[in-house]
């Protein structure tokens, strides 16, 4: 708004004529200061001054700006005489508005035409509104982890002028000061919960604080210690599997089935969890989370399952002959063999062996076999058994001795069984009948025949039957002991030479006795009868003792033999 105003002055005496060399301006602002929370509504005063001549009867205008901005402008009009170096308070009409906080740039500018010195025209001076102290909102607060954190806290939507920052660890008790003059902070590598404010300084109005912001700082997580290792069977099993020691919660527990791969137990939190009637071996571990940090894993727990034993079956049932013996064999089993059972009509007793093929030997009654087998821990199972049936031997009757004369005959008589073999063969015409016979005795001596009588199941007995031969004028004829120096060794080579030891004329004394002995007097090799055919079965190249017994001389020859596969 603008409006004329009339300014009088009381001057002693009075100046006529053209006014030369005008000089008017402003030398101050002295309505408005700096300050806190200043008015909406505040008058501007200027103070004009005059020189170095009088004003007389003219107009000038004044006008002020805020921020570069024209607010008002007015027109003086001097109806007197404006006194050189003369002054005066001028107000504006119009007020000014400072409430809103912030510098103001306020400009005062006189104007007169032919001023000779504008530069005195305008008065600028700074106004700065400062509001009382708004603390915002610090953004944000945080749960860190200990391990490796960091984070930037702002403040925003404050008033006043950050001139620090603070940081307590105990709860606001004490704090300490951070040299920052932002409105953001950034921290890293804390060890605990941290609570931080920011200083602002209010200029013209009181200081201020910012409200807190807390960091709180979770601890490393620790999964703890898992307990409850076990092995179980898999027809029936139940545990327990506990987790001690841990820091933080537990998130969920996993199984396996092959320690590999792991799935979810459905977010159990219990540091207790049970298993039952597990089918395979099984691991166990849990999952625990302190606050923000990262899950650790706890130790694993295996839950061993061992399968029951599978008993298999012994094979076969059998029948064998009065001390015969035999061969079983456990098939279709799985497990490990405890040990073999035999049961008789007498009772059960205990085979410590562990082999699933069991030899059996000289069985007298009817024995059933079976075998018990353990898997780990898993109750021990007892085998389909096999009964090995004893058949009774028959009874072999070789019939009664008898004698005759050299150049007789007779025939013996066997019973018992549906088979017989008779041995040795000598003067007898069938060696497979029950009544071989000797046709005419071409032989002198003691003569032992011995039969093998096999019943229809196969089982057999042997008897023994003897047959004297005389000779009612005998000519004893000294049997031929070959000469020591020449024939006492063996070549047994397979050259027809030498390869058996003969003893020259021994046929005519078939009731013989012949042995062979080490140095120590072990016999080696003993035959009565003897026929010439024997070539050191079995004996090493070396030198032996021999001894012939002829019992129709009721004379002994000795001397010593000597063996060599070299001619």
């Amino acid at each position: 708004m603008k409006k004329a105003l009339k300014i009088f002055f009381v001057l002693v005496g009075i100046y006529h004529g053209k006014i030369v060399g005008q000089d008017i301006g402003v030398s101050t602002i002295t309505s408005i200061d700096s300050g806190c929370n200043l008015s909406c509504s505040t008058p501007i005063t200027a103070i004009i001054f005059n020189s170095p001549t009088p004003l007389v009867s003219t107009s000038y205008t004044v006008s002020y700006s805020v921020n570069g901005t024209t607010m008002a402008t007015e027109t003086v009009l001097v109806s007197g005489v404006f006194s050189p170096s003369a002054s005066y308070i001028f107000t504006f009409t119009d007020s000014a508005s400072f409430c809103n906080a912030g510098t103001y740039t306020v400009a005062v500018t006189v104007s007169l035409p032919g001023d000779i010195n504008p530069a005195n025209n305008t008065f600028t001076m700074t106004i700065v509104n400062d509001t009382t102290v708004v603390g915002g909102a610090l953004l944000s607060s945080d749960t860190v982890c200990i391990s490796g954190n960091s984070g930037v806290l702002t403040l925003a939507g404050y008033t006043g002028y950050p001139d620090y920052w603070q940081y307590s660890t105990d709860g606001g008790g004490i704090w300490t000061n951070i040299s920052d003059t932002t409105n953001s902070y950034n921290y890293s590598g804390l060890t605990q919960t941290t609570a931080y404010r920011v200083h602002l300084d209010g200029g013209f109005c009181p200081d201020g604080w910012s409200p807190w912001a807390v960091i709180t700082v979770d601890d490393t997580t620790f999964a703890g210690f898992t307990v409850g290792n076990a092995t179980v069977c898999a027809t029936s099993n139940s545990g327990i599997i506990n987790l001690t020691g841990n820091n933080g919660s537990i998130i969920d527990w996993e199984s396996s089935v092959d320690g590999t791969n792991w799935v979810s137990m459905g977010g159990v939190t219990s540091s207790t969890i049970g298993y039952s009637n597990l089918s395979t071996t099984t691991f166990y571990h849990a999952i625990v989370q302190n606050g923000v940090c990262p899950p650790d894993t706890a130790g694993v727990v295996t839950i061993t399952v061992d399968a029951p034993p599978t008993a298999g079956m012994v094979s076969t049932d059998t029948s064998v002959c009065y001390g015969s013996s035999g061969i079983l064999t456990l098939t279709g089993f799985s497990g490990s063999i405890q040990y073999w059972i035999a049961t008789t009509g007498s009772g059960t007793s205990t085979i410590i062996d562990t082999d699933n093929i069991y030899a059996y030997g000289g069985l007298t009654e009817t024995t059933s076999y079976a075998v018990v087998l353990q898997n780990g821990i898993c109750p021990a199972d007892t085998s389909l058994g096999a009964t090995v049936t004893v058949l009774p031997l028959p009874v072999a009757n070789a019939g009664t001795d008898v004698t005759i004369d050299l150049g007789q005959g007779t025939c013996l008589n066997a019973s018992g069984g549906v088979s017989y073999s008779w041995t040795p063969a000598v003067m007898l015409d069938f060696t497979n009948i029950a009544s071989p016979c000797i046709d005419t005795a071409t032989m002198v001596g003691v003569f032992s025949y011995t039969v093998t009588v096999t019943d229809a199941m196969g089982c057999s007995d042997n008897d023994v039957v003897t047959v004297t031969v005389l000779d009612t004028t005998p000519v004893i004829i000294p049997p031929k002991i070959p000469n020591l120096q020449v024939c006492n060794f063996i070549t047994p080579n397979n050259d027809s030479d030498n390869d058996v030891w003969n003893i020259i004329d021994i046929d005519m004394y078939p009731d013989n006795q012949v042995m062979i002995m080490n140095n120590h007097g072990q016999i080696l090799f003993e035959q009565t009868a003897y026929n010439n055919t024997w070539g050191g079965d079995g004996l090493p190249d070396g030198s032996y003792y021999y001894l012939v017994r002829i019992n129709a001389l009721d004379k002994i020859f000795k001397g010593v033999l000597t063996i060599t596969s070299s001619k």
